[in-house]
C-alpha cells in the first residue's frame, strides 16, 4: 500500500509535462521575438550606415565633379576669352565651401576627416593657381595664360585631387563592404540559432518555426529579387541601341547608359554630372528648352529633330525624344538620343533619285 501511495499520479504527471511543454514553447517564442527585435535593430542601424555611406560617396562625387567644372571653364575663358565660363567658374568656387563642409558632417572617424581636410587644402591650392591664371590673362595676355597652364602645375594639383578623392571614396567602398559582409556573417549566424533552437523544440515550436523560417525566405527572396531587377533594368539600359539620358530637375545628367556614351564621344561615366541643353546646339536653359519641348509635350513624348553636340564639340543630326514623369514628387526627365545622320543620307539620296527618273520621263527620247 505504502508503494502505490508513493507512485506518480499519471494524469498529473501529463499535467506537469504539458506545462513544462507550454513554458518551452512560451520561451521559444519570447526568445525569438527577442532575437527577431535585436535583428531588425541591427538591420535598421545597417541601413541607417549604408545610407550614410552612400550619401557620403555621392558628395564626394560631387565635390570632385565641382573642381573639374570650374576648371574646365577656367581653361575654357583662357582659351576663347569668352566671359560666359567665368560664370560656372565662380559657381563652382561659391558651391565649393558648403560642399566641403556637408562631406566633413557625414564622416564619423578622425582618419577621414583628416583625407578631408587635406582634400580641402588642395582644392584651395587649386583655386589660387586657377584664379592665378586668371589675373595673369588680365594682366599680361592670354599667351601668358596659357603658358601658365601650360607649365603643368594647375594638372599635377588636379592629379593630387584626383588621388585624394579616390582614396576617400576607396576607404567608403571598404565600409560599404565591410557593412555588407558583417550583415551576411549576422544574416548567418541568425539563421543556425534560430534552426538549432527550433530543432530543440520541434514537437513545441513547429508553428513558430514555420513562421521565423518564412520571414527569413521571403527576406532572402526579397533581396535576392531586387538584386536580380536590379541587374535586369541595367542591363536593359545598357543594351538599348538609342541613347538614353535620365535628366533631373536642375537639367544635369543624372546616369547614361553605353550607347548615349558612344553617341557623343564620352568616355565612361563622362556624361554624369553635366548639363543635358550643353549637349543640343540652340538657345534655351534646359534641354526641353532648346527642343521646344517644355510642359506637356515633354509629358507626351514628343520627339524633335535637333543638332547635337559631342563632348569633342563636333556636331551631328538627331532626333531627340523626351518623356517627362508624371509624378511630382519625381521631377525627372528620360531623353531617348538617336543619331539620324544615315536616315537624312537615304532620304537624300532617294530624294536624287525620284528627281532624275523624274526628269528622264519628261526628257522625249531623240
Amino acid at each position: 500500500m505504502s508503494g502505490e501511495r508513493q507512485r506518480p499520479d499519471r494524469s498529473s504527471v501529463q499535467r506537469r509535462a504539458a506545462l513544462l511543454s507550454a513554458f518551452a514553447f512560451a520561451v521559444a517564442l519570447l526568445v525569438s521575438a527577442a532575437w527577431s527585435a535585436r535583428e531588425l535593430e541591427h538591420a535598421n542601424r545597417l541601413r541607417e550606415k549604408l545610407h550614410l555611406e552612400f550619401q557620403t560617396r555621392s558628395a564626394l562625387e560631387e565635390t570632385f565633379l565641382l573642381v573639374q567644372a570650374a576648371e574646365t571653364a577656367q581653361r575654357g575663358y583662357v582659351i576663347t576669352n569668352n566671359p560666359r565660363f567665368l560664370t560656372p567658374f565662380s559657381e563652382a568656387q561659391a558651391r565649393l565651401p558648403a560642399q566641403l563642409r556637408r562631406v566633413e558632417t557625414l564622416l564619423d572617424t578622425e582618419g577621414e576627416r583628416e583625407g578631408v581636410a587635406r582634400l580641402s587644402r588642395l582644392i584651395d591650392a587649386k583655386f589660387v593657381e586657377m584664379r592665378r591664371v586668371l589675373e595673369l590673362k588680365a594682366a599680361r595676355g592670354q599667351e601668358a595664360a596659357q603658358a601658365e597652364i601650360a607649365a603643368g602645375l594647375g594638372a599635377a594639383l588636379m592629379d593630387d585631387i584626383r588621388d585624394q578623392a579616390g582614396r576617400l571614396r576607396a576607404e567608403q567602398e571598404r565600409e560599404i563592404d565591410r557593412l555588407l559582409v558583417e550583415d551576411a556573417r549576422r544574416r548567418n549566424q541568425t539563421v543556425a540559432i534560430i534552426a538549432a533552437l527550433f530543432v530543440t523544440l520541434a514537437a513545441s515550436g513547429i508553428a513558430a518555426g514555420f513562421f521565423v523560417r518564412g520571414y527569413m525566405r521571403a527576406r532572402h527572396a526579397l533581396t535576392d529579387a531586387y538584386a536580380e531587377e536590379a541587374g535586369r533594368q541595367r542591363i536593359l539600359f545598357d543594351a538599348a541601341l538609342d541613347g538614353i539620358l535620365v535628366i533631373g530637375p536642375d537639367d544635369r545628367i543624372e546616369a547614361a547608359n553605353r550607347a548615349a556614351e558612344a553617341l557623343l564621344a564620352a568616355p565612361p561615366d563622362g556624361l554624369v554630372g553635366r548639363e543635358a541643353s550643353s549637349l543640343v546646339a540652340g538657345e534655351g536653359e534646359t534641354l526641353a528648352g532648346r527642343l521646344g519641348l517644355d510642359g506637356d509635350r515633354a509629358r507626351a513624348g514628343a520627339r524633335r529633330e535637333a543638332t547635337g553636340v559631342r563632348l569633342d564639340g563636333s556636331t551631328f543630326p538627331i532626333e531627340v525624344s523626351l518623356v517627362a514623369s508624371r509624378r511630382e514628387e519625381d521631377p525627372r526627365t528620360v531623353a531617348y538620343v538617336r543619331d539620324i545622320a544615315d536616315l537624312q543620307e537615304v532620304a537624300r539620296l532617294k530624294d536624287e533619285f525620284v528627281s532624275t527618273v523624274s526628269h528622264e520621263l519628261r526628257t522625249p527620247l531623240t
